[in-house]
């Protein structure tokens, strides 16, 4: 009987070049996929582990890679090509195929084999772990079989429970079941990945797989270890420059330090020694404004990372729109508005460019929902996912108060179509359907409606309208705020565990509130990010806020922003 581990990897330079980077992440001076493999090697029920990659092998980045690290390695068909993947699968010759197994290079060869003995001994067709690791093994003549039949991966696995007898009694092990007591794996995708290296630079050793018990040990000795990342999310500020003089900004009437624009090379810098999956573009400027931002968004998307964008829209000209959507720079963008009129805006961002940034923002609008129309029509089922998501953002304080509902009206498109189509009322109706089939296929045919009335109704297609807060910045600057949202209860700062904000001259702060850059962590032009992250200081800053004892912190002490992530 032939036991084939089989998995995907995502393109580098092609449709999904986000995943694909991330398979050949360096961990401990390999890549993601070959400490896969490795523990793979260590399953003695395996008979060949095979990766299969929808790149090309014109790709040469790929080809020298997996020669580099001797790579069982498949290039095969163009993206989304199924009947190709499902003909040269038959070339395997395999009974049995285990599939998933890419999710995490920190799977358990020993469970692995249980869970394959116990698929060969009840004679099953299909069986899914219940841990994160999602691993499927499937008798491959069925699976081919399935495909024959329906030649559509989406309805292939959609129709699974109606040919295949569903399975309740799934495997379940102690020993493989153990990587679920570490909370962090598989939640959080943007912290996934930070946490992984942090985990290979404390156990790996050359040339052997990493201990699951050590691992485990420590987790259960001290969990907040897993827990805290900071510099998972980081914030960026690659300028402090700005074409507005916004009352609410610190940058106008308190900050004291030198203007400019990060260097390029330090930018680069930045973004190959950071360990985290998403940065945001932001600070106290315009990024825009920087005259390299094409080949900071296009170098950070080289690198695999989440790119995020915030802006006030004046700068997004026509062409650089176009680049944006077209090459996928961003995955999500967050336009400040803050106002639903003229004077409104002209009263708060000091400038009276109200009807310019909305024309900015309404063409990039248009010009995103011509790409979803024209991907729709050569390949159904697009909608939702054409980047970057969008965010329009009206920050409610006492000026603009008067104008949030006429703000709403005008740009939450995704809740009037939501409303439309009675959307909440089926998604609860969606979630009492037993048969997980029918429900899968009832809740792909409600996601389909939604974004094709989304797309074919709203004449604006915001996926998000965005109430935001007032920011005091820790009582530095006069309180503009309406009402007072923060909880009762203070919890540890959620900026401290995830993020941390680099402003353009290499300063590494706790975050946006130290505007000044008064309680530094250190300089990126003089030392390295890892040494600034490990540093006894950001630990301390850290058992201070668990301890509940915010007043020994300067900056943290009259500070009403903890409760909030990296982003509004």
């Amino acid at each position: 009987m032939k036991i084939v581990a089989l998995d995907f990897v995502g393109n580098i330079l092609g449709d999904i070049p986000l995943l694909g980077r991330k398979m050949w992440m360096d961990l401990e001076g390999k890549p993601y996929v070959w400490h896969i493999i490795e523990r793979l090697k260590k399953c003695k029920k395996i008979d060949e582990i095979l990766l299969f990659s929808q790149d090309i092998e014109e790709n040469k980045e790929v080809v020298d890679l997996c020669s580099r690290w001797n790579l069982n390695f498949r290039f095969s068909v163009k993206f989304w090509d199924w009947e190709g993947f499902f003909n040269w699968n038959k070339q395997l010759e395999a009974e049995i195929v285990i599939l998933n197994i890419s999710f995490s290079p920190l799977i358990d060869p020993d469970g692995l084999g249980l869970m394959i003995e116990y698929f060969i001994s009840n004679k099953l067709d299909y069986l899914e772990s219940e841990d994160t690791s999602k691993l499927i093994i499937i008798n491959s003549k069925i699976w081919q079989r399935l495909y024959e039949l329906e030649k559509h991966f989406e309805t292939f696995r959609n129709i699974w429970p109606n040919i295949v007898k569903e399975r309740k009694d799934l495997f379940k092990s102690d020993t493989f079941g153990k990587l679920d007591k570490i909370e962090f794996l598989g939640k959080n995708s943007l912290r996934w990945y930070p946490c992984l290296r942090k985990v290979y630079n404390r156990f790996y050793q050359p040339g052997e797989i990493i201990n699951l018990d050590e691992v485990l040990s420590l987790y259960e000795q001290y969990p907040e270890w897993f827990e805290f990342l900071p510099g998972s999310q980081i914030e960026i500020e690659i300028t402090n420059d700005c074409n507005l003089k916004c009352i609410m900004c610190p940058r106008i009437s308190r900050m004291n330090r030198e203007i400019g624009c990060m260097d390029f090379d330090l930018f680069k810098k930045i973004i190959n020694e950071i360990e985290v999956s998403s940065i945001h573009f932001s600070g106290l400027g315009e990024p825009l404004l920087h005259p390299q931002i094409r080949d900071m968004f296009a170098y950070a998307k080289e690198k695999g990372l989440e790119v995020g964008l915030w802006t006030n829209g004046l700068e997004l000209t026509k062409e650089l729109s176009e680049e944006i959507i077209d090459k996928g720079f961003l995955d999500y963008i967050i336009f400040g508005l803050d106002a639903a009129t003229k004077e409104t805006y002209a009263k708060i961002k000091g400038v009276d460019a109200f009807d310019k940034a909305v024309e900015n923002i309404t063409r990039f609008l248009k010009l995103k929902k011509e790409k979803v129309t024209r991907m729709e029509k050569d390949t159904p089922g697009w909608w939702g996912r054409v980047k970057p998501i969008v965010g329009i953002q009206i920050l409610k304080m006492k000026e603009n108060d008067a104008e949030i509902e006429q703000f709403m009206d005008k740009w939450n498109w995704m809740d009037k179509i939501r409303k439309m189509i009675n959307y909440r009322n089926r998604s609860q109706e969606l979630s009492k359907i037993e048969n997980e089939g029918e429900r899968s296929l009832s809740s792909q045919k409600l996601n389909k409606e939604l974004w094709e009335t989304f797309y074919a109704k709203a004449e604006l297609p915001v996926e998000h309208a965005i109430i935001g807060h007032f920011n005091n910045f820790c009582g530095q600057i006069e309180d503009r705020s309406v009402v007072d949202v923060t909880p009762l209860k203070r919890f540890s700062c959620r900026q401290l565990e995830n993020g941390l904000t680099i402003f353009w001259n290499g300063d590494v702060t706790l975050c946006r509130q130290d505007f000044d850059g008064e309680h530094p962590l250190g300089n990126l032009k003089e030392q390295s990010l890892d040494v600034i992250l490990e540093s006894n200081r950001l630990e301390a800053i850290w058992q201070t806020h668990k301890a509940a004892e915010y007043d020994k912190l300067p900056l943290c002490k009259d500070c009403k922003e903890w409760y909030y992530n990296l982003y509004a």
